[in-house]
């Protein structure tokens, strides 16, 4: 089957054999012209000269005498031109960029569709009057009646702003589409004999009006891309266009039937992971031959999916040619300026000139900046003296004194009183020294230089810009402006876009024809991109004057899609099923559609199916690990340190968990606290009440009430002290802090108000015996044949007596109820099987309590009776809460202490099993390790 392309340029050749040169063939994308002239050459076969092949952009631009302006200039001028106008009234640029982008916009809607704006500004006014004839009472506010009065003022501005623009020979997009169609109707084009239009769906009003003055002059001809399949169907939104101008054009060329003519074999797979579909397109390309190879496309519906994908294809794929280009939005210097911004952001957030230390730890992390400095031990030394001396502002000196080679680029560090000016010779500052470096470098900086040379020709169009028209910017105006940059910007690679894979965006897929699609990122939003259309018009207004409204955007993206499966074959459809971010995880309305509309009578064959992260074509597998001889090594070297409460709540909880932290010892790095975590929340009460009762510890003597009474009066300076080791005294003189702070007061307040209570119920005195007591003790056991020295270790908060009884305290400044200490009475007879082996490891506090109660008998086997209990800074009215059974409250008794060492043993043993499989707990909440 001949491709869209093939057809259409063997059917202009045969009308132009010896003139061939003397036509124009107009396309939606470059894409197009190669295949084109690659047809061309197999019917001429000798040399030849082309036709004139240009996009329908670069033909009106070539028709346009007036310099066309781009988005930022064209802002400039218009601001001018508002100034000029209102005068004294006018806002600051900063403001009058809020809302000057959407008119704009506008105006060249309105111009594209040649709606005569007095009219479409009048039925505006008039809506607005109608909208002012309210019952309502209610006095308008001042932003409200300026919003209200931009509606009258939009015909000066458009009137204004077309009298500004003529006196600088200058237009914009739409009004040059506008007077080119004008220009075609009164005059017929003599540059070429013919106009060709392929592939084209939609139109603005002006390229309507363009086609059917050279079609009425005979010079113009079209060709659309289209099938049955939506055509026929009225409410299709893929053959909305089509059957619009189909009667205005008067095409009478049979609507062919490809999508059903053909059988077709259509997998649509859901992934749980976004780089998962990747892997899959990988996974399939595998299958293919170099012939199927080049004529396959994968097309992504999210641009984003790029990177993962070329680290995804196989290495037997020998040609790849990504048209789409790499999108700079994506590119690590991007990245980097966004880190810069960041610093600028933070200075004005805090006030001060120093450097927020998140912002510069990703920036000593970037590739780039690695590089620029080239010394990684220096960086790490500097990272680790802001973790270790909890830095949260840095100092520009204090960086260069411990970086010296960031003095190339001091400019990024200062705080740029002048936004723009100061801003722009940063970012040029920034440019040459990574250009200096990066062409010290071998070829693998090729595409990092390439990279640098758009950004650097993007910051001089800018710079001159605002040479040319100096306004006055705030930071946040300064960085929307740069940005424009990056949004439509891409790094072309060159390869042959005639032979081997094609990677490309759905907007390049346009006229041509592939017979295996690979379609990734298929979701709701990608495809059909989500719809956000800013403007002051509204819909019944736009629909009125035949603007284009939501549906039509919609049905711009459908036939895209629809058109795609033309002539293809083998097609599959992927949509990652996990909502992460913005994402929403729902499958594109096309998917859905194709489901309920494809008829498997006629051929087609569809097939669903999910592709999870343990498929073996994703290479990314259930992560398992198995007792191997270093591993068994491992586990030897950690009973020998000590196996501690949390450590085995942590096999219990996830074994997979328990594996990366305690036989591979991954530990998470450390950060510096800006607001108190819970963990040091929790450290600093510990503190202050080791201090209050250490003073009983040392001269054992009982708690007192009159003693207890004294120190809460100081709970609030020995507080303040345990916060000044950590933090700075304005870090928690505001803001969560400050609250944190609050709340331990109150925390340390009632502890000792209840500690006195309890001194007042009881008969007995309480003498600490230990505080933060590291204890432990030794098992040996017969695991594997072999006897095994197993240790358990682990700090008690607190052990005091109350009378006769021993009692373990620990702290806790999470809450705990009895739910999470008690057990029931059955396991001194059935055991703590059922306990250890529940995957949501409900008894985490219970086990750790007879852990420490385990280790306090091995140490102090004298000491009986004795309970091990919990304080909850959260519910401290529970006061202490102990483990054991509901009928056993006063002491732990030898046979529950005795079940839970076999359990334990038990446990132990089964690491050491050669069947056993350290893999995640799909249940377990918070792994570390796991990525859950």
């Amino acid at each position: 089957m001949k491709s869209f392309l093939e057809e259409t340029t063997l059917d202009i050749y045969q009308r132009h054999a010896q003139e061939i040169d003397q036509i124009a063939i107009i396309i939606p994308n470059k894409r197009a012209a190669v295949y084109i002239q690659q047809y061309l050459s197999k019917q001429i076969k000798q040399p030849f000269f082309a036709p004139k092949i240009i996009t329908i952009n670069e033909w009106v631009d070539a028709e346009t005498s007036e310099r066309i302006l781009n988005q930022t200039e064209l802002l400039f001028v218009f601001y001018n031109v508002y100034v000029n106008y209102e005068k004294a009234k006018s806002e600051s640029f900063d403001e009058f960029l809020k809302w000057a982008t959407i008119i704009l916009n506008d105006f060249d809607e309105i111009d594209r569709y040649r709606i005569a704006p007095h009219e479409i500004f009048r039925d505006l006014q008039n809506i607005k009057e109608i909208d002012e004839w309210s019952f309502d009472t209610e006095e308008l506010h001042s932003g409200q009646i300026d919003f209200m009065n931009l509606w009258d003022k939009l015909p000066k501005y458009y009137q204004h702003l077309s009298e500004q623009l003529k006196e600088m020979n200058a237009t914009y997009q739409g009004k040059a589409y506008q007077q080119f169609a004008q220009k075609c109707e009164l005059i017929k084009p003599t540059s070429f004999k013919h106009y060709y239009f392929i592939g084209f769906n939609a139109f603005s009003q002006s390229e309507q009006d363009i086609i059917s003055a050279l079609k009425k002059q005979e010079v113009g001809t079209i060709y659309f891309d289209v099938d049955q399949h939506y055509v026929n169907n009225k409410e299709h939104e893929a053959g909305h266009f089509y059957r619009k101008l189909r009667p205005i054009f008067a095409d009478k060329i049979p609507v062919p039937n490809h999508i059903n003519g053909t059988a077709k074999t259509i997998e649509i797979v859901e992934t749980a992971q976004q780089v998962a579909q990747a892997k899959y397109a990988g996974h399939i390309l595998k299958d293919l031959t170099p012939e199927e190879i080049n004529k396959t496309a994968i097309v992504l519906a999210d641009e984003s999916l790029l990177i993962p994908l070329s680290r995804s294809l196989p290495a037997t794929i020998e040609k790849a040619n990504i048209t789409m280009g790499y999108p700079l939005k994506y590119s690590h210097l991007k990245s980097l300026v966004d880190m810069i911004f960041d610093l600028q952001q933070n200075a004005l957030k805090f006030g001060n000139k120093n450097l927020y230390h998140k912002t510069i730890l990703q920036f000593l992390d970037h590739g780039y900046i690695q590089q620029l400095i080239g010394d990684r031990k220096a960086i790490e030394v500097f990272k680790k003296e802001i973790i270790l001396k909890n830095k949260i502002t840095i100092t520009p000196q204090e960086l260069l004194k411990n970086l010296p080679a960031l003095a190339n680029v001091i400019p990024i560090f200062n705080i740029w009183e002048k936004q723009a000016e100061d801003g722009i010779q940063a970012m040029k500052t920034l440019i040459q020294a990574l250009y200096e470096n990066f062409k010290k470098q071998d070829d693998s900086k090729s595409i990092s230089l390439e990279i640098l040379y758009h950004f650097s020709i993007g910051m001089q169009k800018f710079e001159a810009i605002f040479d040319t028209y100096p306004q006055t910017l705030s930071l946040k105006s300064f960085k929307k402006l740069t940005y424009q940059f990056w949004q439509n910007e891409s790094l072309s690679f060159l390869g042959n876009p005639t032979n081997g894979l094609q990677v490309m965006g759905i907007l390049e897929t346009r006229t041509l024809d592939f017979e295996n699609l690979i379609v990734l990122g298929l979701n709701e939003g990608n495809l059909p991109k989500n719809n956000f259309s800013n403007s002051l018009l509204m819909r019944e207004l736009k629909l009125h004057h035949h603007l284009p409204v939501e549906e039509d955007r919609d049905a711009i993206f459908a036939h895209h899609f629809y058109r795609l499966l033309h002539r293809a074959k083998k097609v599959f459809l992927s949509y990652n099923s996990n909502g992460e971010g913005f994402a929403s995880g729902e499958k594109s309305r096309f998917i859905t559609q194709l489901e309920n509309e494809l008829d498997p009578t006629i051929g087609h064959q569809l097939n669903k199916h999910t592709f999870s992260g343990s498929d073996k074509a994703t290479n990314t597998a259930e992560t398992v690990y198995k007792l191997t001889p270093t591993v068994e090594a491992k586990l030897d070297a950690l009973f020998e340190r000590g196996l501690s409460p949390s450590a085995l709540n942590t096999f219990l909880k996830c074994p997979l968990d328990f594996y990366y932290t305690y036989i591979l010892n991954l530990r998470e790095e450390n950060d510096v606290e800006e607001s108190i975590e819970s963990s040091t929340f929790g450290t600093m009460i510990h503190e202050v009440l080791e201090r209050i009762f250490s003073p009983f510890l040392k001269e054992k003597r009982a708690i007192t009430i009159p003693i207890l009474s004294q120190e809460k009066k100081q709970l609030k300076v020995y507080l303040k002290e345990e916060y000044l080791k950590v933090f700075q005294p304005k870090d928690f003189e505001f803001g969560q802090n400050k609250l944190s702070y609050e709340v331990s007061i109150k925390f340390l307040e009632d502890f000792i108000d209840l500690q006195i209570k309890e001194l007042k119920k009881v008969d007995f005195p309480i003498f600490v015996k230990h505080l933060e007591e590291d204890i432990e003790t030794t098992f040996e056991w017969e695991i594997n044949g072999k006897q095994k020295k197993v240790k358990i270790k682990g700090q008690a908060d607190r052990i005091d007596q109350l009378g006769s009884i021993y009692r373990i305290i620990d702290y806790k400044s999470g809450k705990c109820d009895s739910e999470k200490v008690k057990l029931n009475k059955k396991v001194e007879q059935d055991g703590f099987q059922s306990v250890f082996e529940d995957k949501e490891n409900k008894k985490a506090y219970a086990i750790q309590l007879l852990m420490y109660a385990s280790m306090f008998k091995g140490m102090f086997p004298e000491h009986k009776p004795f309970t091990a209990g919990i304080i909850s800074m959260i519910n401290l009215k529970d006061w202490v809460q102990n483990v054991g059974t509901q009928e056993d409250e006063n002491y732990i008794s030898d046979t529950l202490l005795e079940k839970f060492q076999e359990e334990l043993k038990e446990t132990v043993k089964l690491m050491y099993s050669q069947g056993f499989e350290y893999k995640h707990n799909p249940k377990a909440k918070y792994c570390d390790y796991c990525g859950n």
